[in-house]
């Protein structure tokens, strides 16, 4: 394909090549600058390549070291960046990269044993316990009707959703005051409560008697019922959660039951309930419009409070602040940076 070009024509695609040349996954940093050295042959000539002048050999210097660095794997790259200078030859740098090569094969290996033992202990946990970590669910009877609900070891009290409790008849519950109760999640967010209510429940198809428990009513709850550790101390359950077996005791009488695998977790519950009322409180603004022209004037007489780019820190005006000078003007040389980074300053100084 080449054959049909000049030696000129041929070097300039080189040079342009060099430039955009980038190390290859799983290529060594010795393979990367071997292309390097050809690829700066083939661009500038075999003179250039084997020159020994000082102004020869600083500029092969640059192109190289801007080629490797601008191509070489953000990995090593991110590990080298600390230690290069600016003095720092091609060789230099070679050797340098070379280091922390090695120091990421290491690291990475490292990472890898670890999340591989890691992997083997929670499949070793998952053999002995293949339920511990999900939620169980029972069905319970509410005079005619069943209903499911989650056994929940982590929830001090137990639940039933709003909507779940319109739909109780009545007759089948009494209200109860209980003062003094403040309702959070598993995420520690306050939930609201409604009211609540003493309910009558059955568990096991035989238990004659009803249990008597308080359910506290609160919105946006993502199930209808949920049996908290106030249910489970008082009828003493007994949770095999490799059978999913459940043992509990009512007015002496000893019953077992068989609990399924929900597929809710906590914090999908929380989730949900975080979801809702965010929903609410849109549909509310939504369909609210002085609420919403409020918001705007709010946000519109106060928008000087907000950053408008990375740059804008805003500007402290309740203190004076001064730093006493003596002596002359301090002067430092301009520390030199890397070729390949002064695209980015160039760019960051510009947007300040």
């Amino acid at each position: 394909m080449e054959a049909g070009f000049d030696d000129a024509t041929i070097q300039d695609m080189r040079r342009a090549q060099l430039s955009k040349i980038e190390q290859k996954f799983n290529e060594r940093i010795r393979e990367y600058r071997h292309r390097i050295d050809e690829l700066y042959k083939s661009a500038y000539g075999r003179a250039a390549a084997e020159s020994q002048d000082a102004e020869v050999i600083q500029l092969r210097n640059a192109v190289k070291k801007e080629a490797l660095l601008k191509g070489m794997r953000l990995t090593i790259r991110t590990s080298l960046w600390n230690s290069l200078k600016a003095t720092d030859t091609y060789e230099e740098v070679v050797e340098k990269a070379q280091v922390c090569e090695q120091v990421v094969d290491l690291r990475r290996l490292t990472e890898e044993s670890e999340a591989h033992k890691k992997a083997e202990q929670q499949e070793n946990e998952k053999n002995k316990n293949p339920e511990l970590q999900q939620i169980m669910q029972i069905t319970y009877s509410l005079g005619s009707r069943r209903v499911a609900a989650l056994i929940d070891t982590g929830s001090t009290t137990s639940v039933i959703s709003s909507d779940f409790e319109k739909q109780i008849p009545q007759t089948a519950k009494k209200e109860r005051s209980i003062e003094n109760l403040n309702l959070i999640t598993a995420c520690r967010d306050p939930m609201p409560k409604v009211k609540t209510v003493e309910l009558q429940v059955k568990l096991h198809s035989v238990d004659s008697d009803p249990i008597k428990n308080n359910f506290h009513v609160v919105p946006n709850l993502a199930v209808s019922c949920i049996l908290g550790m106030d249910f489970i101390t008082n009828l003493e359950f007994r949770i095999n959660t490799a059978s999913r077996r459940i043992s509990y005791k009512n007015i002496g009488k000893q019953y077992h039951i068989v609990a399924k695998v929900s597929e809710i977790q906590p914090c999908h519950v929380c989730v949900i309930i975080h979801q809702k009322l965010e929903e609410e409180i849109k549909e509310l603004i939504g369909k609210t419009e002085i609420r919403k022209e409020d918001l705007r004037k709010v946000l519109e007489r106060n928008k000087h409070i907000f950053a408008t780019s990375d740059s804008d820190f805003g500007e402290a005006i309740g203190e004076e602040h001064s730093i006493p000078t003596v002596g002359p003007p301090v002067y430092t040389p301009q520390r030199r940076q890397p070729r390949v980074m002064l695209p980015v300053i160039e760019k960051n100084v510009e947007m300040m």
